[in-house]
């Protein structure tokens, strides 16, 4: 009955002493829970090295600079009497919405990298790398061609997968594969949200059918893109390529002032190259449009075309009028034939 007066009596003083060091002399048997009424403050995380449950608000050496925190200290059983101190430390932060939680391990000094336990609440930041599966393959297995994948979740308005992962093609060749989905709709997008608002904003879209849509400029090989919105630095090659742009038609217009050759040729003794046509400095310097280029070629031909025409006409009313002058010279030949017989029949 003394012995067991005596363990109620250390119990007792031991929950209801805090700050105090206390000292037992043997061993301690515990057959229940000791409760603590509150944890002790702490004043520096860094500084603890006997165990227990400590609080502590807003210190440097927390996890976060603000906030509070409630830790449990595990040190190691030399920490009182030795140099050689080692322990851990777990803190819980005061975040009901966004459960948080943090452990680290110290070193001789107290010291120790802070290391958050990711959850499925709220948003979680990785301060590292993720390693998702084994990073070395496993090459006694041939048919190890997989790696792990990420998927996505949020699947209640469309059941198919939506996930990230590795596939080895084969050696040397590693794929980074990202699946969408099957269906018609389902697209890969990659745009962002404005920080004041504003919605998604779209800039480049794949389709499960491979087709691409970029919503501003498409720059390959070059980062200079001006006003267009595909810019290449090299060589284009094409089976076909459409220009939709203004024609030539109204060339054929009757009100269409069209130039004599004599215009024409002035000016390509002046200046080296054909009317509405740009110099070979001009090509040189700001290239050619290729449209535009296309309907001033073909303004030139209907323009060639029609000075065919006219020289045609021409030829056709010369032809006309050597007709007529030479049925005219045919028949005074006749005449001065005739003329002829008549002064030599009357000679006789």
């Amino acid at each position: 009955m003394k012995k067991t007066f005596i363990l109620l009596s250390i119990l007792l003083i031991s929950v209801k002493v805090f700050s105090q060091n206390q000292e037992i002399k043997g061993h301690l048997t515990v057959t229940k829970s000791i409760l603590a009424n509150e944890p002790l403050e702490a004043k520096s995380w860094d500084d603890l090295w006997q165990c227990g449950f400590f609080d502590a608000h807003s210190l440097p050496s927390a996890p976060e600079s603000s906030g509070w925190f409630w830790g449990v200290n595990l040190g190691h059983r030399s920490n009182l009497y030795s140099d050689a101190k080692y322990g851990g430390q777990l803190l819980i932060k005061h975040s009901p919405s966004t459960p948080t939680l943090y452990f680290r391990s110290r070193s001789a000094e107290g010291l120790g990298t802070w290391a958050k336990v990711l959850h499925n609440q709220g948003d979680q930041t990785l301060g590292g790398n993720l390693m998702v599966g084994s990073y070395y393959a496993d090459e006694s297995t041939q048919n190890d061609f997989l790696g792990k994948k990420i998927y996505f979740g949020g699947a209640h308005l469309n059941g198919d997968a939506v996930w990230m992962g590795r596939y080895n093609e084969s050696r040397e060749n590693t794929h980074l594969r990202i699946n969408i989905g099957d269906d018609g709709a389902d697209i890969f997008d990659i745009g962002y949200n404005h920080w004041n608002g504003g919605g998604w904003q779209s800039r480049f879209k794949i389709n499960m059918y491979g087709n691409a849509i970029i919503h501003n400029s498409l720059c390959i090989g070059t980062t200079s893109r001006g006003d267009y919105k595909l810019s290449v630095a090299g060589k284009i090659r094409a089976e076909e390529v459409k220009v939709y742009t203004g024609w030539a038609d109204y060339v054929f217009e009757e009100d269409y002032n069209l130039k004599s050759l004599s215009e024409v040729e002035a000016h390509i003794k002046e200046h080296k190259h054909l009317p509405d046509v740009p110099s070979a400095k001009e090509v040189e310097e700001n290239g050619v449009n290729v449209g535009e280029t296309e309907a001033m070629l073909l303004r030139k031909i209907e323009e060639l075309t029609l000075y065919t025409i006219e020289q045609e006409k021409r030829l056709n009313h010369q032809d006309q009028r050597l007709d007529e002058q030479n049925e005219t010279i045919l028949k005074q030949q006749q005449l001065i034939l005739q003329l002829l017989n008549n002064m030599e029949q009357n000679e006789k």
